[in-house]
């Protein structure tokens, strides 16, 4: 395989993880946007992306069950995030 297959290959994989990733956060941004501006959303989420994995956030979303740490964390990003 020569290196232009190679990081064709790359980009299509970090193409389909960043689809993915971006459903959450879609669905996020659009839950908090009707009570907040979506700057604030956004960097909430950037928050939660720095302390969950995706295969977290897929569990979360397909089971439908919070774990207190995801509560946590983002009541600690939000505090953080009001004053930017």
């Amino acid at each position: 395989m020569n290196k232009t297959t190679k990081l064709a290959m790359l980009a299509s994989l970090l193409i389909l993880a960043s689809c993915s990733d971006s459903k959450h956060k879609k669905a996020f941004i659009s839950g908090c946007q009707s009570s907040a501006p979506k700057s604030f959303c956004s960097c909430v989420y950037d928050g939660i992306e720095r302390n969950f994995s995706k295969e977290e956030l897929d569990a979360m979303d397909r089971t439908g069950v919070i774990p207190q740490k995801f509560n946590d964390v983002t009541a600690q990003v939000s505090i953080s995030c009001l004053g930017k």
